[in-house]
């Protein structure tokens, strides 16, 4: 991140995330459309064809230099890394991946077993809520400091898979429920706390982490 200040990290972070989130808002919708009309071959050599395209791209990109860092050998790197795992920025960073994780991965089967068959809508709210929170408070985590965004965007993603978790109860005991709507506010939910939460949580790490490792210098300090 050597291109942006350290004040303004949280921002460029989650600046640098909106070309991907475009891409998840809009590719179910146009997915689901393609493949109904021609089928998976079309779809694929369609994708396929997107990624020739980006090669040009991706060819031009270069590295900023970088000072040569010391890294630990041996027992020493075991240990090292062994103490990163218990830092915080790590546990937040594990139960964050549980939450998107579970669900991103359990919602097209939760919606199979309520009938639902259009699922696009549920991964473009998830996506249209984190690059719309991402565009208007990108800049929160800069300003208000990272806990004060960290902590209420997971409380909102709990709050989101919670509402999954009732729905299926709700399923299971034979109620009537707008299954897709209630999808669609679950990916709402989920998907402005990772629009927080992600950048916030990159920042703080990256906060964390030093410029650079000179000879003298140790891992450790």
């Amino acid at each position: 991140m050597g291109l942006v200040p350290a004040e303004r990290r949280g921002w460029a972070l989650g600046i640098f995330g909106i070309s991907g989130l475009i891409s998840t808002a809009l590719s179910p919708l146009l997915g689901e459309q393609m493949i109904r009309r021609f089928g998976y071959r079309v779809f694929f050599l369609e994708s396929a064809v997107l990624g020739l395209l980006a090669l040009p791209l991706v060819w031009r990109v270069q590295e900023l230099p970088v000072a040569p860092a010391i890294q630990p050998q041996g027992f020493r790197a075991l240990a090292e890394g062994v103490k990163e795992v218990f830092r915080l920025h790590m546990a937040l960073a594990l139960f964050f991946g549980l939450g998107t994780g579970t669900v991103t991965t359990f919602v097209p089967t939760l919606a199979e077993s309520l009938g639902v068959l259009n699922l696009s809508l549920f991964y473009t709210a998830y996506a249209g809520s984190a690059l719309l929170i991402r565009l208007v408070g990108g800049g929160l985590a800069d300003r208000l400091g990272r806990r004060a965004v960290i902590v209420p965007s997971m409380f909102v993603q709990a709050v989101g898979s919670a509402i999954l978790a009732i729905l299926g109860f709700l399923a299971s005991a034979h109620r009537r429920i707008p299954a897709l709507s209630v999808l669609s506010l679950s990916g709402l939910l989920t998907g402005g706390a990772h629009g927080l939460h992600f950048p916030a949580l990159s920042a703080l790490v990256m906060d964390q982490a030093p410029e650079t490792i000179g000879p003298e210098e140790s891992i450790g300090d």
